[in-house]
């Protein structure tokens, strides 16, 4: 599996891209970016093609729209965050960012699913704290984190559905995956489990 990351839009969010012999993924796609469509427009003959989200925030799904037009491909996230997904007033979109955006989620899903999208699958472990329903997506020994946990920080709990104790939890759940982890966040550069044990100064708290 080739992974390409594209830092898109104003709050720098990572959008993901993933492509095997016979699927192509779009990770967060967080705004409107020439390098997001080219890849959806190269993969397009792809048999096996879904924009997977970890939450339902404006600078997580700016281009969902857009390359669900392209591809024709379901729209997946945890199944806590369907009705943000739709709901401008809780993605946050009808606030901040350049339009009002909502979205209609073909699927939602739930802790210990199995994603499988041609040769490609990935378990769903459900990491509430960030927001309620905020997923993280594990390839064997690679996780797809969101807002959940950063290089050296981790995701803010203060927004509506966050919760501080409930991150706390979703994170020591993170910390017992295998250390050699490869960790690729909604923000900032990629890091690993063992680095975040060792450097991250908001889990060596606990």
């Amino acid at each position: 599996m080739e992974i390409k990351t594209v830092v898109a839009g104003d709050c720098g969010t990572n959008c993901y891209l993933l492509s095997g012999e016979d699927f192509a993924i779009i990770i967060d796609p967080g705004a409107r970016d020439v390098r997001i469509s080219d890849f959806a427009h190269q993969n397009l003959q792809k048999p096996n093609k879904a924009i997977l989200l970890t939450h339902c925030h404006f600078d997580h799904i700016g281009a969902v729209n857009t390359i669900k037009s392209i591809w024709n491909c379901p729209v997946i996230i945890g199944e806590q965050e369907i009705e943000g997904l739709k709901n401008p007033n809780i993605n946050f979109s009808a606030y901040w960012g350049d339009e009002v955006i909502s979205i209609i989620a073909d699927k939602g899903v739930a802790e210990g699913d199995i994603l499988k999208i041609g040769s490609f699958e990935a378990r769903v472990l459900h990491t509430p704290g960030h927001t309620a329903g905020s997923v993280c997506y594990l390839i064997e020994n690679i996780l797809f984190s969101g807002d959940t946990l950063f290089n050296m920080s981790i995701g803010r709990t203060d927004l509506p559905t966050g919760s501080y104790d409930t991150e706390i939890a979703s994170l020591k759940r993170l910390l017992s995956l295998d250390e050699n982890t490869t960790v690729y966040s909604g923000h900032g550069p990629e890091t690993t489990i063992l680095y975040e044990k060792t450097h991250n100064t908001y889990i060596k708290e606990f």
